[in-house]
């Protein structure tokens, strides 16, 4: 078992970062895991292909189990001035 290190860009904020991919040097086919950004802490998923122990192809997306294809909303929050005062 050998440790690929491979720099990835979030899917979340666009900064770069290493992760450790753990194969087997025999090893040829797909795989998927999870990495946590170490920037602002939300799940990528990395889908890649391996061939003879080395990446092939790499793909990174929302690593979400609920993710699907609609948007999420952002909730906001409307606060009177008096309340707005009153929490700062």
């Amino acid at each position: 078992i050998g440790i690929l290190e491979q720099q990835i860009t979030c899917h979340f904020c666009f900064k770069q970062f290493e992760v450790d991919i753990e194969i087997n040097q025999e090893f040829t086919g797909h795989n998927t895991e999870i990495y946590d950004c170490i920037v602002c802490c939300n799940p990528n998923k990395l889908s890649y292909e391996i061939y003879d122990g080395e990446i092939r192809s790499l793909a990174v997306s929302d690593g979400n189990e609920s993710s699907s294809d609609a948007p999420i909303s952002p909730v906001v929050f409307i606060l009177s001035r008096s309340k707005l005062k009153k929490l700062l």
